[in-house]
């Protein structure tokens, strides 16, 4: 059995589907993303994850478990009240080891801090032949500790960030990714397919693909460039630069951006706004993605444009364009916003082991 916790819309079970593996069961609190998992084929059960006893869930133990706690209190993108509950958070996961799963000893800043060690006793519990953790680069300290954890219980674990942009995203999304197994086989992490600036093949003749950019991806004319429209304060938090070149991924997308303007360079640009041109790959897509504007770069006013729509936003985190979202359009740009890109899943489901596993099996 191959459990995901926190497992949203799909975007693990989408890229576990594009190399043959099956996600057994997924977990997830929000209805809307459960309704969207499941009008995609994919089996959920709406629960709290913290309220669920492991054993219960999977009686004879897992082969895979995967895990996308919430990143809000971590989130370049939130309020960050996670880093006042950090220290909380490592002493929860040692008296989680120890069989204490209590968190009632303390007042929580934010309280989706304390679910971000929920990894740490089903792993516990469960003890699957692999694992597979996703956060923000900010919960890196964590990671680390759980290593040290899983280690204690006989994995081998690697643990690092990944950029989206390198597995043909067309996002530069960089998530703190951590891999276990207890198979046999060192951790170690996926292989980049694709980089920034392409270089000579090595010595067997193989040469990195280069970065998927925002205009290969939905077919915009390579002079295009977005700005967000709430200005450069959120956006440079985020990793977009004015007048990026456009033969990149796009920065970080955040949905508190509300909207991007889309153009090219001479009628986009103006003191108020970063930029990116749309043949870069696409900013980072988070859970408060309201909307993207676009305008053609020649005759619409400044200021005004037509809104990137759900299906666009889909291609640019590597799900299908006519993935079925559900909600409300709020919800619907949260949720792609949350999730894992498929494409990123996909491949450090391979590192992870799951493709051999889910074949021996």
């Amino acid at each position: 059995m191959i459990l995901d916790l926190f497992a949203g819309p799909g975007g693990w079970d989408v890229g576990a589907r594009s190399i043959g593996v099956h996600v057994d069961l997924g977990i997830e609190w929000d209805k809307h993303a459960c309704a969207t998992a499941e009008a995609a084929g994919f089996a959920r059960l709406q629960a709290d994850i913290a309220a669920l006893n492991p054993r219960d869930v999977a009686p004879h133990g897992l082969t895979g478990l995967i895990a996308s706690p919430p990143c809000q209190a971590w989130s370049m993108a939130g309020k960050r009240k996670g880093e006042m509950d950090r220290a909380n958070c490592h002493a929860l996961a040692e008296r989680m080891v120890s069989g204490d799963d209590s968190i009632d000893w303390t007042d929580w800043e934010d309280d989706k801090s304390p679910l971000v060690c929920q990894p740490i006793r089903w792993v516990r519990d469960l003890r699957p032949e692999w694992v597979a953790l996703e956060e923000v680069p900010a919960v890196a300290s964590l990671w680390e500790h759980f290593a040290r954890i899983f280690r204690g219980w006989g994995y081998s674990v690697w643990t690092g960030d990944l950029n989206s942009a390198d597995y043909g995203v067309p996002q530069t999304r960089t998530r703190r990714i951590l891999i276990a197994r207890c198979d046999g086989h060192a951790a170690a992490p996926p292989a980049p397919t694709h980089t920034a600036e392409p270089q000579g093949g090595d010595l067997f003749g193989d040469v990195l693909s280069r970065w998927v950019s925002m205009a290969d991806a939905l077919g915009w004319a390579p002079t295009d460039v977005i700005r967000p429209a709430r200005g450069a304060g959120m956006t440079e938090r985020h990793g977009a630069r004015p007048d990026h070149p456009a033969t990149m991924p796009a920065p970080t997308v955040i949905s508190k951006s509300r909207s991007w303007i889309r153009g090219n360079q001479r009628t986009s640009t103006t003191g108020r706004y970063y930029q990116r041109r749309v043949t870069e790959p696409a900013p980072t897509l988070t859970g408060v993605v309201r909307s993207w504007d676009w305008t053609d770069g020649s005759s619409a006013p400044k200021g005004t444009g037509v809104k990137v729509d759900i299906a666009e936003a889909s291609v640019l985190q590597s799900f299908p364009r006519d993935y079925p979202w559900f909600g409300g359009r709020s919800k619907q740009f949260e949720q792609v916003g949350n999730a894992v890109p498929p494409l990123l899943a996909a491949h450090v489901l391979r590192a992870a082991g799951a493709v051999a596993v889910e074949r021996a099996a």
